[in-house]
């Protein structure tokens, strides 16, 4: 948490101008506000102060990641901590890369402690605010709280933890899994320095200690200990069943002639059986080079008996084979990879940031900037979309994955909203209600610094 009363000073001249304490009051209201005059550092000085003043969270979008990291890096600085970044998520169709899995987790990690007020400002990339997010009930449904002396059956925790994401494993070395032998549970936690180790007496947390994964050895004793989710997509049972039914019935193949894969093609060309007819009549026990080949069988060759082939024996798409782990892992109850990129179909509905603290303060640091980072990134997105729906990893339907600026413009209306820009410019996105010109000069600068 951070402290508000560490270098207090720094903020006494801002209070003694009225610009500032006009601000402050108009934030009151959920309107546009846009403030100028100020550059970079000056701008978070505001801020920091602001937040202070205000003791609300703040959501503060800004153009990229290098700007994020320094408003974090700054903010911290003047206020002793309580800013934190959310990347954006890597997009990614039916496979994820081990470093997406890590990204996630610091995704999650920034969500959870913004959710729980450990996280005071949250800076947001533009492309970090175009993804969508499970709704926040599901996400805090899925928040793990356990307490010395708590009584619970270690069981039931593990269940918990994996229903929540975690990953079980027999031994604990990477954020995000947990494992569980005996009456004792390790779990290392989404944001958590250390993994926790849970000793359980019978029904009863008897201890918490947090432990180095490397050495095994104790750090500290805990009183308590809060975990967050560790996937972006949690869905199970009747719903998860659901979803899976809409992901299939948007691979059918409405035109089978028009979308037929290679395999049908050659199938075709020679005048071969089809493959699944082949693989029916070859399945056996016998030597490999016993059985016949697809061109030995010969053109049109002797159907076999009916009960020799199975009815539902229906031609697949590229697609649907492609797609079919995550459809029987939806069946199943399973996590598996791909499935961020499905979720606009898996949810009915879902969130975004903004929707994740009651009555914040969103701060649009240079929107014109913002509109032209989220353009060129849904740009990039398409052009990628378009190669993987080449390759026959993405069907039409994941086209509307990422938020347009255009679609998030209404979300900023519901709260209320700070436009931050060095210089007065005309907006024709937002609805200005007060003008606020703050007067500043820069320090000149001295060996680069």
């Amino acid at each position: 948490m951070n402290d508000y009363n560490k270098n207090a000073f720094l903020f006494e001249p801002l209070k003694e101008l009225k610009v500032y304490n006009d601000l402050l009051s108009a934030l009151e209201n959920k309107a546009c506000q846009y403030a100028y005059g100020a550059d970079d550092s000056q701008r978070v000085h505001i801020l920091s102060s602001l937040a202070r003043d205000t003791k609300r969270p703040f959501i503060v979008v800004c153009p990229n990641d290098t700007a994020g990291a320094h408003i974090v890096d700054d903010f911290n600085a003047l206020t002793g901590g309580g800013a934190q970044m959310l990347p954006a998520r890597e997009v990614s169709f039916l496979h994820a890369a081990a470093s997406s899995k890590e990204l996630s987790l610091r995704r999650l990690e920034a969500i959870g402690k913004f959710v729980s007020g450990e996280v005071k400002l949250l800076v947001v990339p533009a492309d970090a605010l175009m993804h969508r997010l499970m709704q926040k009930t599901r996400f805090m449904a899925n928040v793990i709280n356990v307490s010395e002396g708590e009584c619970m059956e270690p069981m039931e925790l593990i269940e918990k933890l994996v229903r929540a994401g975690y990953e079980r494993v027999d031994i604990v070395d990477a954020k995000g899994q947990c494992a569980l032998r005996g009456g004792i549970l390790d779990v290392y936690p989404v944001g958590s320095q250390n993994a926790v180790r849970i000793e359980f007496f019978d029904d009863e947390v008897d201890s918490l200690r947090d432990f180095d994964v490397l050495t095994q050895r104790s750090v500290s004793r805990l009183k308590s200990v809060t975990m967050y989710p560790a996937s972006e997509i949690l869905i199970y049972g009747n719903e998860a069943r659901k979803a899976a039914d809409k992901i299939e019935s948007m691979l059918v193949l409405k035109k089978p002639e028009e979308t037929e894969d290679r395999q049908r093609q050659i199938e075709k060309e020679f005048d071969l059986i089809p493959f699944e007819e082949f693989f029916e009549i070859t399945a056996g026990d016998g030597p490999l080079e016993e059985l016949p080949s697809m061109f030995e069988l010969g053109k049109k060759p002797k159907k076999p008996k009916k009960s020799e082939v199975k009815k539902n024996l229906i031609p697949r798409s590229t697609l649907q084979k492609k797609y079919s782990p995550i459809v029987e892992a939806l069946k199943a109850d399973r996590l598996v990879d791909g499935r961020e990129a499905l979720i606009h179909i898996l949810y009915e509905k879902c969130d975004t940031i903004l929707d994740y603290q009651e009555n914040p303060i969103i701060v649009l640091d240079q929107p014109d900037r913002l509109r032209d980072r989220c353009e060129n990134r849904m740009l990039e997105f398409e052009e990628y979309f378009k190669a993987a729906m080449e390759r026959d990893e993405a069907f039409k339907d994941q086209a509307e994955l990422l938020l347009t600026f255009d679609q998030l413009l209404p979300e900023f209306d519901k709260h209320s909203a700070l436009i931050l820009q060095p210089f007065l410019r005309q907006q024709s996105d937002f609805k200005v209600k007060n003008l606020f010109k703050f007067e500043c000069m820069n320090a000149t600068g001295y060996s680069g610094n």
